[in-house]
């Protein structure tokens, strides 16, 4: 029988493995959750928004034990785990109205003819997650679709597997048998998900060519699909932004989670004559973050050694090392690393880097800077710090979200989205719920005796 272990990656320890199962008993699974989908669209939305109110009340009374999982399976800091407990279980609160209005009937009439608008389930969505926030990333897929009516089947990524299976076991107490059920696997079991006739559409987050595969397997259904594929995110310094808030931002964003995040900081583009004053604000903050405390391990040996990879090749290309020591760091471990004067010919210009790593350039004309940095095949977020000249700059820019003088979380139910090869469809805002909705639109005669025909 197959199995997947789980360890941690600061030292090694072995944390679990869970059972992955052969295709007959995945079958099962599917059959379960499409059978269970009737009953709970039955229930309505306000019975599905109770249930699941109940779960998120339940997942928040079990942060230390859930949090400190992923703190041991991932490596993320332990009060960053904790709060991504903490966020995960107050977003049904918060998202449960928006998905509610946001797929309530509309109707359009004049005196002869009405028009309605419904929003219905699709059946049975698999949602495919990732490891760095291994229960966050699934639970702004999961609700969504579990509210519209949808039963979800999750595949948690092979590297959080004890992590992602707590969370439903969690969650699905609530439902009803087959609502929610996790399948765990590596990239086999996920294949075997987007192309089993019987789910009905599937969503993911993960790297841009993971989700091409996807892409490939679903198009034999035409099988719809939400996906969020990372990004190449950069911070812009204009001449009159304020240095220091764009250098604290550029580190919190680029460090946080051990910058395996996909809106995290990899470029930073200043203009020529706040540089050196940038920079010196970067190498004063940088302190601050230590590797084994607030900078924990990257997931994976593979992984670091990927991360290493990038930043050798760009110094042996001509990249200056502002800050760092990667190359005397045990275990997974990596230690802030700033580099210098990064050009496209180098790997770590084309490839998201997901480690702690932030490449600065100068620029003498932000147009340029613009060009080099949209050369690549990610649009997923962008930051301008900056007045005069800000928001135009901002219009250009060919990315899904942008902030100036702050990050891209935006006010509201408001999209999560990437453009270019960051993302196909997206999630958040009204849009974005109805994504796992299937529309329908009814027309009738007002008075039956007034009949037409088309």
């Amino acid at each position: 029988m197959k199995k997947i272990k789980s360890y941690n990656p600061a030292d090694g320890e072995f944390l679990g493995e869970v059972e992955v199962l052969a295709e007959e008993e995945r079958k099962k699974l599917v059959k379960k959750a499409k059978e269970a989908q009737s009953i709970w669209e039955a229930m309505g939305i306000d019975k599905r928004i109770q249930l699941l109110q109940g779960a998120a009340k339940d997942l928040g009374e079990m942060y230390q034990t859930l949090g400190f999982l992923i703190h041991r399976e991932m490596g993320k800091p332990l009060d960053e785990a904790y709060g991504e407990v903490h966020s995960t279980a107050g977003y049904v609160s918060y998202i449960a109205p928006h998905v509610k209005k946001a797929v309530a009937a509309i109707e359009y009439k004049n005196k002869a003819v009405t028009t309605r608008i419904q929003y219905g389930p699709k059946g049975v969505c698999g949602i495919i997650t990732p490891w760095n926030y291994p229960i966050m990333m699934a639970q702004w897929m999961v609700i969504p679709a579990l509210l519209v009516g949808n039963t979800v089947i999750v595949k948690p990524s092979e590297e959080t597997p004890l992590s992602t299976k707590l969370y439903v076991d969690t969650i699905k107490k609530r439902l009803p048998p087959g609502v929610l059920e996790v399948m765990q696997g590596d990239e086999k079991e996920g294949e075997w998900l987007v192309k089993t006739k019987e789910v009905d559409m599937i969503g993911f987050t993960g790297s841009r060519e993971t989700g091409m595969r996807i892409m490939s397997v679903a198009a034999a259904e035409l099988k719809p699909l939400v996906m969020e594929l990372g990004g190449k995110d950069a911070v812009y310094v204009m001449k009159d932004g304020n240095l220091q808030t764009a250098a604290a931002f550029a580190l919190s964003n680029g460090l946080s989670n051990c910058g395996q995040m996909c809106v995290s900081t990899e470029f930073v583009y200043v203009h020529q004559d706040a540089y050196t004053d940038f920079i010196n604000h970067l190498i004063k903050r940088i302190s601050c973050y230590k590797t084994g405390s607030n900078i924990g391990p990257i997931v994976n040996s593979r992984h670091k050694e990927r991360i290493t990879s990038l930043i050798q090749d760009a110094l042996e290309k001509g990249a200056e090392l502002i800050y760092g020591n990667n190359f005397d760091n045990s275990g997974n471990y990596i230690s802030p690393t700033i580099l210098g004067n990064i050009t496209p010919g180098m790997d770590i210009f084309r490839e998201e880097i997901f480690g702690p790593v932030i490449c600065v350039n100068r620029y003498q004309d932000i147009e340029d800077s613009v060009k080099e940095v949209e050369s690549t095949e990610f649009g997923l977020s962008a930051v301008i710090f900056g007045k005069e000249g800000a928001r135009e700059l901002a219009e250009k820019l060919n990315v899904g979200m942008i902030g100036i003088n702050m990050g891209v979380g935006g006010l509201g139910d408001s999209p999560w989205v990437g453009s270019k090869k960051s993302g196909f469809g997206y999630h958040g805002s009204a849009d974005g719920h109805r994504q796992f909705a299937q529309v329908k639109v009814i027309n009738f005669q007002n008075n039956e005796n007034d009949l037409q025909c088309y």
